[in-house]
């Protein structure tokens, strides 16, 4: 039996740990289908979703390193479940603060490959970020519908659960190796500016958005 440490959300990197997470998740799901266990054809809702998630989060935890690194609270990710806008806004930037050290290790083309191919097909299935976790729109602003049916169904009928576990992994190793890399360059950045290890996390998020509370 496997033991979890669930204290996870005390570290200072919380939104990246539970973007590995989904993602590990994400292509559990897809290999458990994928293999005839449980009930194939619905799985896929949950497993993508766990992909489409594990995307945003790591999406979400580059804005935070990027705004501290280059002092730009701009940077900040908005509480949006926007996949592609905040992919697009941050993506030559990550890539450009990405150290030599890790395009001499790893093949960070590759990395870069694969959240830009992943992001283009759950965009195109799920813009929204509605229709994998729930099948209407909720609006929660006042003087809207509460609710309204999503109003068309995937663009495709039938997928490769193998494919996508594939996917789910591939996209699991860009993000752990484009994560760990950005975090060790920014601890470096925290000690030239006298701040503690893993400091920068709690500073750009302070200084950026004081208390806001964000729905990710």
């Amino acid at each position: 039996m496997g033991v979890a440490d669930i204290r996870m959300n005390q570290h200072f990197e919380p939104v990246g740990i539970y973007a590995l997470g989904f993602l590990d998740s994400a292509e559990a799901l897809f290999r458990r289908a994928s293999d005839g266990h449980g009930l194939v054809d619905f799985t896929f809702y949950p497993a993508a979703y766990c992909l489409r998630h594990g995307i945003e989060l790591f999406v979400k935890q580059m804005t935070i390193y990027l705004a501290y690194e280059l002092v730009d609270q701009d940077l900040l990710y908005t509480p949006n479940h926007d996949l592609d806008g905040n992919w697009k806004k941050i993506r030559n930037l990550v890539e450009s603060t990405t150290s030599e050290a890790a395009w001499r290790e790893e093949d960070m083309c590759h990395q870069f490959d694969v959240i830009d191919s992943t992001l283009e097909d759950l965009h195109e299935l799920d813009p929204r970020g509605t229709l994998l976790r729930y099948p209407e729109f909720v609006k929660p602003q006042k003087g809207e519908k509460p609710r309204e049916s999503v109003p068309q169904p995937p663009p495709f009928d039938v997928v490769n659960l193998g494919d996508w576990a594939g996917t789910s992994g591939a996209c699991l190793q860009a993000a752990s190796l484009i994560l760990d890399h950005a975090s060790e360059s920014l601890d470096e950045v925290a000690r030239r500016r006298g701040h503690p290890p893993f400091g920068f996390h709690d500073l750009a998020m302070r200084q950026g958005r004081g208390t806001q509370k964000d729905d990710t």
